[in-house]
């Protein structure tokens, strides 16, 4: 290989090492295709709604509701389901489904939400004649 080719080959790689790190340091596609944060935490919320309502409460349900929850107890709570130190056939699976990133979303945005009017035990009874 002769001195010439030697340096310009020398050149092509400094060149491609350059480029790919520029490329490496872009955001992708993925990351800026993604919605704003407040709405990363409704979308990952939204798994929580079949049981615990839409935006966090059922009126009268069996289930905890999570709106107005702190997003600290919300975050310990998912934390303790994932790690199985607060058993539960249903909230395990789903605690570990989660990043911790999506947990804190839904935290924030379950706690953002306004905590449902306590349930009065005789409202409950009038409901059911």
């Amino acid at each position: 290989m002769s001195a010439s080719t030697h340096r310009t080959s020398q050149r092509l790689g400094v060149v491609l090492v350059a480029a790919v790190c520029w490329l490496a340091a872009l955001p992708s596609q993925a990351e800026s295709a993604q919605p704003p944060v407040p709405e990363r935490g409704l979308m990952a919320a939204q798994t929580c709604a079949g049981c615990h309502g839409t935006q966090g409460e059922l009126g009268d349900s069996a289930f905890v509701p999570l709106a107005g929850m702190s997003a600290e107890r919300f975050t310990q709570a998912m934390r303790s389901f994932a790690d199985d130190s607060r058993p539960s056939t249903l909230m395990g699976p789903l605690a570990r489904a989660f990043t911790e990133q999506e947990i804190e979303w839904m935290a924030d945005y379950f706690a953002a939400q306004p905590a449902p009017a306590p349930l009065n035990r005789s409202d409950r009874e009038e409901d059911d004649s």
